[in-house]
């Protein structure tokens, strides 16, 4: 399917052969035409602008990935043995580090399940 508003759901009774509903483009919801469209957008079917966005994504993507380890490689630390190892963190924030990772689960279940 080249659009996604020639998207189209019809159910038939097996037996009758009568069709029980048909669903069309138009009767979707907003959120449903936004859905349809989407996932177009992800498979790519929506003819060569959205296969050349979905690679330029995926390039910006791997892009990132390099300038993060190249800008780490930029700024580590050097002439630095095993015993001193980085910076500790500055005190006060091991009890911060230590309940972060259970905020940060609470307050994804609250923007998930509200």
């Amino acid at each position: 399917m080249k659009s996604p508003t020639a998207d189209r759901t019809v159910h038939i009774d097996r037996y009758s052969g009568k069709i029980l509903a048909d669903i069309r483009f138009e009767d979707y919801n907003a959120f449903g035409k936004f859905m349809a469209a989407g996932a177009a957008i992800h498979m790519g079917t929506l003819g060569l602008w959205s296969v050349l966005a979905n690679v330029l994504f995926c390039l910006s993507v791997i892009a990132i990935c390099v300038s993060g380890y190249v800008m780490w490689w930029q700024r580590r630390p050097r002439n630095t043995n095993e015993i001193t190892g980085l910076n500790p963190p500055a005190r006060g924030q091991c009890f911060l580090n230590s309940i972060q990772p259970l905020v940060d689960f609470i307050f994804n279940m609250v923007c998930i399940y509200s």
